[in-house]
């Protein structure tokens, strides 16, 4: 596979400043991103039953940019010509600029994980994916949709702990080779375990000189009460 592949024109500077992948792919935090991306080829424990693989990059506390960690690593897959799709999977409040739905231009999409969720329920149900391309080549963006809030007041973490939410992981794996999930605090809501739960295997990101100890301690614990798989932990601010 090709190490390069072409962006479209019209990515925003601003962006491409948080996309290190792309705005200095030859830096040491382009490089670790790179090993993480080959670290999750080789994951021993993704399962085989067929489909892409989904990882949920897990907040341990205290992360001020995930959304930037998800998207670098989308990009360094994509880069390497896998199918990638990123998920904007908080559905607390109204996206803010350090959300992954706006670091794309889609924090007031209206569409997304949460109107796919709550699809027509029939017996057979259809998930429609309302994913959107982000600028960069093979990697697409699902958006928080409903502008950030669950359609009808429904509660986040029962929408992603329900049935329905195991379709639109489904659906996710036919269309992609990668899908990078992310999501609130492990330890502030349940929205995180929910997920971890169904997932292929999670990313605990840590925050160096802002996640303290037991913040971390606390959500590992968590995720292991719902018997994710912890594939390990990505240090940023190093």
């Amino acid at each position: 596979m090709r190490e390069v592949v072409e962006t479209k024109s019209g990515l925003a500077g601003a962006l491409r400043e948080r996309l290190v992948m792309l705005s200095e792919p030859d830096g040491a935090a382009a490089e670790a991103y790179r090993t993480l991306r080959t670290n999750l080829r080789f994951d021993p424990h993704a399962g085989d039953g067929g489909g892409g693989h989904v990882y949920l990059l897990a907040d341990s506390g205290g992360v001020g940019d995930r959304a930037a960690v998800v998207a670098n690593l989308g990009v360094a897959c994509a880069l390497a010509g896998e199918r990638v799709i990123v998920v904007d999977a908080d559905l607390r409040g109204v996206p803010n600029a350090g959300s992954l739905s706006a670091l794309f231009g889609q924090g007031g999409a209206a569409e997304g994980i949460a109107t796919a969720i709550l699809g027509p329920d029939e017996e057979h149900r259809t998930i429609v994916l309302p994913v959107v391309e982000t600028g960069v080549a093979n990697l697409l963006l699902l958006p928080a949709g409903g502008h950030g809030h669950p359609p009808g007041g429904a509660n986040p973490a029962d929408l992603l702990g329900a049935e329905a939410f195991g379709v639109l992981l489904a659906a996710l794996r036919a269309q992609a080779d990668i899908v990078l999930i992310d999501a609130p605090p492990v330890a502030d809501v349940a929205d995180s375990r929910a997920i971890a739960a169904r997932v292929d295997g999670v990313l605990l990101i840590v925050a160096q000189g802002k996640t303290r100890r037991p913040q971390a301690e606390r959500a590992l614990a968590v995720l292991e009460q719902v018997g994710a798989q912890v594939l390990g932990v990505v240090l940023t601010d190093a």
